[in-house]
């Protein structure tokens, strides 16, 4: 090969390996610049990943054109227990409904409002718990809202199409007669 085009090449190759930045900082006067291109390393995925997320995809889209019948039926859970580690009992005994071959959604309603790091942290942790368990599920967080409107707003838009909850778990309210007349209201028309 030429020297010019190995050239071309190894510059192609480093323009697809590293995404390249173009940085002005001002010189001695105000007028002139200095241009200097600044490399940043940055992972593209591999193809295996790209053609996982297509595969996933698709095969989820075709799961809209099966039809309802007993032999196609799955119990698909949603959990709210908040964090698993919290409640492993009732995500246990979710998991064991599902056997790992349905889908298993962990419902997780906070009151106060998060921060994008705190729901990275939280997020992370559910999942390495879930993994030491080895208990096949996903994990979804909704913050700033009351009990009452997070299980709806669960209900409403958790899963993709055929992959959507159709039972809900819950845990029993064991202080239902000393807790606040409209937290067990709440729970109750949860149950509704």
């Amino acid at each position: 090969m030429p020297p010019k085009e190995l050239k071309i090449l190894q510059d192609c190759e480093k323009i697809m390996t590293k995404k390249i930045v173009l940085v002005s900082i001002p010189g001695g006067n105000n007028t002139k610049m200095r241009n200097k291109l600044r490399f940043f390393d940055v992972n593209w995925g591999s193809s295996t990943q790209a053609q996982t997320y297509k595969t996933a995809l698709t095969t989820a889209q075709r799961l809209n054109n099966i039809g309802e019948h007993v032999k196609t039926y799955k119990p698909q859970v949603l959990v709210l227990c908040g964090k698993p580690q919290e409640r492993p009992p009732l995500v246990d005994f979710a998991n064991l409904i599902t056997k790992n071959h349905s889908l298993l959604v962990i419902g997780d309603i906070e009151d106060k409002p998060l921060t994008h790091r705190d729901r990275l942290t939280n997020t992370r942790k559910v999942y390495d718990y879930l993994r030491s368990n080895k208990i096949k599920a996903f994990y979804t967080i909704i913050d700033n809202v009351s009990f009452e409107l997070g299980a709806k707003a669960l209900l409403q838009t958790t899963g993709i199409g055929k992959l959507s909850p159709n039972v809900l778990m819950m845990g029993y309210k064991t202080d239902w007669m000393t807790c606040d007349k409209e937290e067990l209201l709440a729970y109750f028309n949860v149950l509704q």
